[in-house]
């Protein structure tokens, strides 16, 4: 979990301080913590919902509140596989999410689920950060950013 964090932070830092100009991780001090209850192989999944907490943080603006996202973070911003699949998007239906981010190397996954897990679902299938925070911030990178001409932030 402690890697999972570290990267999230240092990726949140970089997309703030080099897109968005805002500084707040290079000027404060974040503690972040997970209750002992959370198990050591459940960090790489949250590395983007990490990564989206302290960017909102950052920013003073809460993320849209439509949606559940699982996927590990590269230090690149790209959106790793992960496992599970089927446990956690039945979770966030459960919840009564009905969009869901996930890595675009589990799509193959998804679609293998049965309908009835898949129905009523929104899937946004994701291979980069940035197209994460489309969709969590929809207003909030300018027009004229676009990160995916940035050498450092492709995969």
């Amino acid at each position: 979990m402690q890697e999972s964090v570290q990267i999230a932070y240092s990726y949140a830092k970089y997309v703030l301080s080099t897109f968005l100009n805002n500084h707040f991780l290079e000027v404060n001090d974040v503690h972040v913590h997970f209750p002992e209850g959370a198990s050591k192989k459940d960090g790489p999944s949250a590395g983007i919902a990490i990564t989206t907490s302290l960017i909102s943080l950052a920013l003073d603006a809460p993320m849209a509140e439509e949606f559940a996202m699982t996927g590990e973070i590269s230090l690149t911003g790209k959106v790793l596989k992960i496992g599970g699949v089927k446990e956690k998007v039945m979770a966030a239906k459960r919840e009564g999410v009905t969009n869901i981010i996930l890595p675009l190397s589990n799509q193959t996954e998804f679609e293998k689920l049965e309908d009835y897990i898949k129905e009523g679902l929104v899937v946004h299938f994701v291979d980069i950060y940035f197209d994460v925070l489309k969709l969590v911030f929809p207003n909030i990178l300018k027009k004229e950013t676009n990160p995916a001409n940035n050498q450092a932030a492709q995969p």
